[in-house]
């Protein structure tokens, strides 16, 4: 989903010295095994290797529960870390941040995309972007409680900011942990770049809303959008 919504949001960055950090490098080892890996992207970190492409002057890191330092290479940097661990992501960002752009594709699961995005948005620069892709309806709140990523202890991540963007407060039970960033985010954007590119999915059904003459209703707002873009001040 970043990729196909790379146009909105990252081509004004595309020749510059940034730092991006991708959660989820997508290769099979002993802790995960992916489908992916096969054909073309047999070794797996094909995302890592466009985004390396994408910024011919960027420095690309990538962080996973298996081992990845096969694709390590001049611009590329793989580190074997779990995303649910709160002291190795803390020494991670301490050592390798600041990052302009960061992407959460690992796990899926609410609570790990929460704790993740508590530790590290700190570590995004002023104006930096942060990314959380696939989101899904498998939260505490879900009506669906079934599948690989699904928490029965918090919040789905999708529901969270949905309301944190509509009232401005955290719903609960979340796994947000630490300092509270709050008022260094900007914009809260919920996109879905699988059905239309470069378009707002609350802004299309915002606008199907007002067509039907009907109130608009927030929580069926971001029912639909897969790719959460949310903006440092």
């Amino acid at each position: 989903p970043v990729a196909h919504g790379s146009r909105l949001w990252l081509h004004k960055l595309r020749d510059k010295n940034i730092k991006l950090l991708e959660i989820g490098i997508g290769v099979t080892g002993d802790q995960y095994s992916v489908n992916i890996c096969h054909g073309r992207n047999e070794s797996g970190g094909a995302s890592l290797k466009m985004w390396r492409d994408y910024f011919p002057k960027g420095e690309v890191h990538g962080i996973d529960i298996n081992d990845a330092s096969h694709i390590d290479s001049s611009r590329i940097t793989t580190h074997r870390i779990n995303q649910n661990d709160e002291e190795q992501l803390k020494s991670f960002a301490k050592k390798h941040g600041p990052f302009d752009v960061i992407i959460d594709d690992g796990s899926h699961r609410p609570d790990h995309q929460q704790i993740s995005f508590s530790i590290l948005f700190g570590h995004l620069i002023k104006e930096g972007i942060y990314f959380i892709e696939d989101l899904s309806e498998n939260g505490a709140d879900s009506p669906q409680k079934r599948g690989r990523t699904h928490v029965h202890t918090t919040v789905s991540t999708r529901s969270l900011f949905s309301v944190k963007k509509a009232t401005g407060k955290w719903l609960t039970p979340n796994s947000m942990i630490g300092e509270d960033h709050s008022k260094s985010i900007e914009t809260i954007n919920f996109h879905c770049p699988r059905i239309i590119r470069n378009v707002s999915c609350v802004e299309l059904l915002k606008e199907k809303f007002l067509k039907e003459k009907k109130p608009i209703q927030h929580k069926f707002l971001t029912s639909e959008c897969r790719l959460l873009a949310i903006c440092k001040k």
